[in-house]
This record gives C-alpha cells, sequence and structure tokens, in this order.
C-alpha cells in the first residue's frame, strides 16, 4: 500500500525510490516489501524483486492530558491526549482497561472515559498502544466534588453597596470561584473549607433570589447552588401625627415599608414647607429622636 515510487536511471540500471507514511506502516516486526519495473510492451526487460526489512516503531509519547483533573460522579468523559508518534492503530488504555480511542493524528488521540470509571475520587494511569508497542503512562486525577454548604451573609438590600460574602464548604481549592448566578464573581481562596467572595453593586442592582455555587474550572466540578436572597429596597412612610397643636412638640412616627430581617442604616431628611399662603415660621424646627 506505499505511495508510488519516484524512478531513476542511474549507471545504466533502475533505481527506485519510496517514501513511507506512517499511515503505510502496518506495524512493527518483519514484513516483506516488493517492487517491480515494467518498460514498454517492445522492451524485452521485465524486473521484480523482493526483500524482506525489519520496521522499528518511532517511541510514542504522551506529553500531556486535557483535563488532567476530573470531578468524581461526572457522567463519563473525553479525554484529549496530546503527544507524537501516535499510530493510526492506536489504542488508549485506562488501568490497562481500552478506551475507545479516536486518531486525530500523530500528535492526538481522544478517547472516551466511562462514567463507571469516574465514581470515586482515584488516580487512573493513562497509556496509548499500537501492537506491542506501548507509550509513557499519564496520569488522570479524579478529585472529590465541591461542596457548598452556607453564605455568610445570606442577604442584602437592593441597589446596595458591594457586599463580602463568606462560603463555607468542602473541597476547595485555589481554582474555585463562587458564582452568582452561572456568572463567577471576584473570589479569594482561604482553605479548603473556605473562599471569600464580593458582590458587586450590579450583582445587588435588583431584588432576587439569587443562586450561588462553586465552580473549579480545572476539575470542571460544580456544587449545588445556596439562595442569596436580595431584598427590595425599603420605602420610609410618614405614620402621623397629621395634625398638632400650636405651641407643642409633636413626635413625628416614621416606619420602613415592610419588616426586614437585618438591620437598616440610613439618613433621612425632613424639609418642612408651609401650607399655601401661610408664612414661614422660623420658630418651626425637627430635632432626631
Amino acid at each position: 500500500n506505499a505511495p508510488a515510487s519516484t524512478v531513476s536511471t542511474l549507471l545504466g540500471g533502475i533505481v527506485s525510490t519510496a517514501t513511507l507514511a506512517n499511515v503505510d506502516i502496518p506495524g512493527t516486526g518483519l514484513h516483506t516489501i516488493s517492487s517491480s519495473y515494467a518498460p514498454a510492451a517492445s522492451s524485452t526487460y521485465l524486473a521484480s524483486v523482493s526483500n524482506t526489512v525489519t520496521i522499528s516503531a518511532q517511541p510514542m509519547i504522551v506529553s500531556s492530558l486535557s483535563p488532567q483533573m476530573i470531578a468524581a460522579g461526572i457522567n463519563g468523559l473525553t479525554l484529549t491526549l496530546n503527544g507524537s508518534n501516535f499510530a493510526v492503530n492506536s489504542v488508549v488504555m485506562a488501568n490497562g482497561a481500552a478506551l475507545s480511542t479516536s486518531y486525530v493524528g500523530p500528535t492526538q488521540l481522544t478517547a472516551v472515559v466511562p462514567a463507571a470509571a469516574l465514581v470515586q475520587p482515584t488516580t487512573i494511569s493513562i497509556q496509548v498502544q499500537a501492537g506491542s508497542v506501548s507509550s509513557n503512562a499519564a496520569t488522570l486525577t479524579v478529585v472529590p466534588d465541591v461542596s457548598l454548604t452556607s453564605l455568610t451573609p445570606a442577604l442584602a438590600v437592593a441597589q446596595g453597596a458591594a457586599t463580602p460574602i463568606t462560603a463555607t464548604g468542602l473541597n476547595f481549592t485555589p481554582t474555585t470561584v463562587l458564582r452568582f448566578n452561572g456568572v463567577a464573581v471576584q473570589t479569594t481562596f482561604v482553605s479548603a473549607t473556605q473562599l471569600q467572595a464580593i458582590l458587586s453593586t450590579a450583582n445587588l442592582a435588583t431584588a432576587q433570589t439569587a443562586q450561588i455555587t462553586a465552580y473549579d474550572p480545572v476539575s470542571l466540578s460544580q456544587s449545588a447552588s445556596v439562595a442569596f436572597t436580595i431584598l427590595p429596597s425599603p420605602a420610609v412612610v410618614f405614620t402621623g401625627p397629621a395634625t398638632s397643636a400650636a405651641g407643642t412638640q409633636p413626635a413625628l412616627n416614621f416606619q420602613i415599608s415592610q419588616p426586614y430581617p437585618i438591620a437598616l442604616s440610613g439618613t433621612m431628611t425632613l424639609t418642612f414647607q408651609p401650607s399655601q399662603g401661610e408664612p414661614d415660621d422660623p420658630s418651626i424646627q425637627f430635632s432626631s429622636g
């Protein structure tokens, strides 16, 4: 199955050369290579020769895996192997078991790792085998899934200032980030059980129940979500009294529009406006209380 040879004349004889690509070589070992030469029909010459040669394969090398780490419990994985000298008959092996393998080219293979191999945290030895030739081994690490258990605080007020939060859970790594409704937020790794993040004013723009998750882009691990409540901005309502006798010092009462589960702080400004047609009375003053 070799490509067409290149024929040239050397000192009255015929020299035939051919270059074999990887796809033309069935494997290592002893192989018979035959060549023949048939000149024009008027010629009396017809030559044919066979020789036995030993083909030695270049060593297959696995240089990297993508991904190199995966979370336990994932529903199967398409693993990419990068390297050199992969053959068309290469098969990826996981702890000695053959995987469904696709040949991309001499520098890349893909293989399907079944979900059954990814149930528990473990390490999996990955090799490439082509006939009797095996590559070096690379390691696929299966890590525990990240878990998010609580947020402190777990609520804020809409249109408020940026709010720092602390997330508690398990199996966090330096690459783990918190996601606000699926979008990563600025996150600081504290320990395997704690992350800190800042919810921006854009995150807190509207009242809602947001979903916070922990996600590790290296292992593709994502936790279950924990709710973060954003309360509506409070409104201040005047509750009376509506009138007061001259010369008295009435207490003016206000309340927020709805009960709040968190303490609120802020500044309220009161402005005195005389009734239409009435003169301004400088003796009327407000004091806090």
